[in-house]
């Protein structure tokens, strides 16, 4: 995909993974659209911020009204435990859209997805070895 002529749609903009995500896309020349509850806490310039409940149909569907030309969307929405630090989620973002630019079949950007992604490897016994 090439990122400098896309229009995407970031949930989840207003912080974090997806704020960084947003930033990152813009200095790779794309469009962008940051979706948040609170869309006027989106203090990226640059950023056509729209508000975006994912948990309200009503909301999802306005919101795609609004950003019908976008041609890709990184639903980023929600909480996590353990989110990354600002500093982890730049570089996560920067990670991402690289792998989204090299057409990348799964993207890995932290060591514990990493990890997880060997012990699916090695199958459930690895995922489990108390079990066997």
């Amino acid at each position: 995909m090439d990122i400098s002529t896309a229009t995407v749609l970031v949930t989840g903009a207003k912080g974090g993974l997806g704020r960084a995500l947003a930033q990152e896309l813009l200095a790779r020349g794309a469009t962008v659209y940051g979706a948040a509850r609170r869309p006027d806490q989106i203090d990226l310039p640059g950023v056509k911020a729209i508000r975006l409940d994912v948990t309200g149909p009503a909301s999802v569907a306005a919101a795609a009204e609004e950003a019908r030309d976008t041609s890709a969307l990184i639903n980023n929405a929600g909480r996590a435990v353990g989110a990354y630090a600002a500093a982890k989620s730049a570089d996560a973002a920067r990670a991402t859209l690289d792998g989204i630019a090299s057409r990348a079949a799964e993207i890995v950007v932290d060591d514990r997805s990493r990890q997880v992604q060997a012990d699916l490897s090695g199958g459930v016994a690895a995922l489990y070895p108390q079990l066997g």
